[in-house]
Formats: C-alpha cells, structure tokens, sequence
C-alpha cells in the first residue's frame, strides 16, 4: 500500500518543476505584494491580487507548494454541507467560493479538475427540518435514494445536497502557480522588520524582501508573528483500486467517498484527536474501510490502494482566521483554514486581494477576524 496521494499522480517533470522552482534569479524582491506560504491559500491570493491588477506579486514557500494540507485533501467542495454547520456569514463566503472555482475552471480551460457532483448525507438519526432548510437539502426515502445512487447500502435517513462538486488538489496548485506571479521554494521566513505601523522589510533564508504589503497564508500562524490558540487536527484519506461500478455523486455519514475518472474510489476526512505523528495509522483505516464498506457494500471487494494523511490547523470555533496583522497596516493574515481551505480558497484569496488594493475590509469576512477570539488567546 502507497502512502502517496492519488493526487501525485499527474506529477512528472514539468510539473515538479512548476512545484518546487527554488530561488529563481528573476525573483522579485520588491514585490507590490509578498504572500508568505505556498499552500492553495497563499496561491489564490496571490492569482487574485494578480486578477485585479497588482501586477508584481512574490510567493514564498517553505518546502514546495502544495507541501501542506490543501494537497492532501479530498477535494470535496459542499457549502450546503457548512450550511448545517457554520453560520451565516462563513456559508455565503463557502458558496462564493464554489461559484469562483466554476469561474476559473471556465476560464483555465477545465485546468483544476472540477466535477460538478450531486451529495448524498446519510445517517442513522434524522437531521432537524431547521438545519434542512438552511442548507436547501431535501429529504429522500431509502427507495428514492437507491434509486439516485444503487450502491448506497441500507440508510434509514438520506439528505440530497444538489450541485456540489469537486476538485484535483494538485491541478488546482498547478493552474495558481502559472498565474500567481514570482514563486520561490525552500525560503523560510524569520521577522518582520517594521517602521511605525508598517512592515518595512521581511527577512527571509534567502535574504530580505521589501513589500509594499504582505499576507501571512501559511496554514498555522507562526509563533513568532502572533500567539494564536490552534490545534493541528490529523486526518486520514483512502484510495482504492478501481471499482466496476460508477457512483453519480458523493456520499457521506462521518467520512465522504467520490469516485474518480478512473473508477478509483477516494474516501476519508476522519478526525484522529490526539494523533501527533505523522504517520499512517492501520487502525485509522480499518475504521475508514468499515464505514465505506457501510455506504458502499460492492466497495467491500476492492483494495485499499493508498492511504495518506496530513494535518489541518484550526481555532477553537473551527472558523478561519482572515485579518490585517494587530498594529500593521500593510499585513494581513489568512490562516487556520481547517477542513475548507480549498472549498473558501478563490472567494477568500479574492476578498484577501480586494482589501489589499482597496484599504476596505470586505463585508464578506464579516465573522472571521481576530476580534472574535477571547483576549487570553491572543496573549503571550
């Protein structure tokens, strides 16, 4: 069994190349705009600033791009699923999300691996009507719902989430990295050296850079920069060899399963509380094998091909973080993504560029600044 992603597959040597520049000579080290990290975050903002006109933009990254969770995920893209979830405010920015992801996919020529996907929620207690409603998600008796997925095993309650979708992580990355600018990998980053409420100069392992402004998009906020309270919640992802049967969209209980073009079944997104290492944990996906097994009884004949997982920063609410820096007026911060970095990815990097360009805190963060974390979380 691998424990490389289903998604590393499309890597070969151009694409490694686009991965992984190192420190080009043509790096611009006086950028308009420097986002610090190289993840699907950092990426989309920097592809936004670049979208709305900021010409000279640098990403810098501390391993390749892509080195951290948004890489590794599933690729699921359901706001209705954060509709039940999450509030207001948070739910809109999610749908603006997936509405810009079908945008870049028109524009980028289907570059990213979009796949526009029906999703099926089972459980074995019925969901409130309440929390029905706000996701817009209707309610199917089991023969209906067999009837829209044949090889959904025996649910007693099956809610229909229309027009959801899904993404290729990698192809994602790639098509970003083509349009996010000025790119260097393996360049860690140390201090902010500032002047009155500005960051003046930024210093790097590859020696200093000197924004205009700068964005911290680098999954977990660094300690040396800000004190915020997260945690690193681990998560496994399984793939199998190909199944003889085609499911039409996704299903899901406490783990989601979508299948690939090529008949591969990807499932996963557990929750391992506790687990700090980064390792394939068997028993994690005998638990992942039960449950799809649960969902999708023919999935029973099929090989665990893969097995893989990554760890996802979050805040105690399981919210973003997405804020100018505390005393700065140059820098911000987009961080502690959890499990919706690619979903908010494009509509976040956009709000992030618009603030940038603009001055204007836009309405769609509202909920997701530092504000709303107690005092004592952000003391030393």
């Amino acid at each position: 069994m691998s424990h490389e992603t289903v998604w590393d597959d499309v890597i070969d040597e151009g694409t490694q190349d686009v991965l992984d520049p190192g420190v080009p000579a043509s790096l611009d080290r006086a950028p308009d705009v420097l986002v610090i990290g190289g993840g699907v975050i950092g990426l989309s903002i920097a592809a936004s600033c670049r979208q709305l006109g900021i010409e000279r933009v640098t990403v810098l990254e501390g391993s390749v791009l892509g080195a951290g969770p948004s890489r590794r995920a599933g690729g699921i893209l359901a706001p209705e699923v954060h509709a039940m979830l999450h509030p207001g405010p948070f739910v809109d920015l999610a749908r603006a999300g997936l509405q810009r992801h079908r945008e870049w996919s028109a524009a980028w020529d289907g570059a990213t691996g979009l796949r526009d996907r029906d999703y099926l929620l089972v459980s074995d207690s019925e969901v409130p009507e309440a929390l029905r409603r706000l996701a817009g998600a209707q309610a199917l008796a089991p023969a209906d719902a067999r009837r829209r997925e044949p090889e959904l095993g025996p649910w007693p309650h099956v809610l229909l989430l229309q027009h959801q979708a899904s993404v290729h992580p990698l192809r994602l990355i790639l098509a970003l990295a083509r349009r996010a600018g000025s790119i260097a990998t393996g360049v860690t980053v140390s201090a902010f050296d500032t002047s009155g409420n500005r960051v003046v100069r930024v210093r790097t392992s590859a020696g200093r850079v000197t924004p205009g402004a700068v964005v911290v998009a680098t999954g977990e906020a660094p300690r040396w920069l800000l004190p915020l309270a997260q945690v690193q919640v681990k998560g496994h992802i399984v793939a199998t060899t190909p199944a003889s049967f085609r499911l039409r969209g996704i299903v899901a209980s406490t783990i989601a399963a979508l299948q690939l073009d090529d008949g591969r079944l990807v499932c996963g997104g557990t929750f391992d509380a506790g687990d700090r290492q980064p390792l394939v944990r068997d028993a994690a996906v005998a638990r992942i094998r039960a449950e799809m097994t649960r969902l999708l009884p023919a999935s029973a004949e099929l090989e665990i091909d893969r097995a893989w997982c990554c760890f996802r920063p979050c805040t105690e609410d399981e919210l973003p973080v997405i804020d100018r820096l505390p005393g700065l007026s140059n820098a911000w911060l987009s961080v502690a993504h959890f499990r919706t970095g690619l979903l908010l990815a494009p509509a976040a990097g956009h709000a992030v560029a618009s603030w940038i360009r603009s001055g204007v805190r836009p309405a769609e963060l509202a909920g997701l600044g530092l504000d709303r974390l107690a005092p004592a979380r952000l003391a030393d």
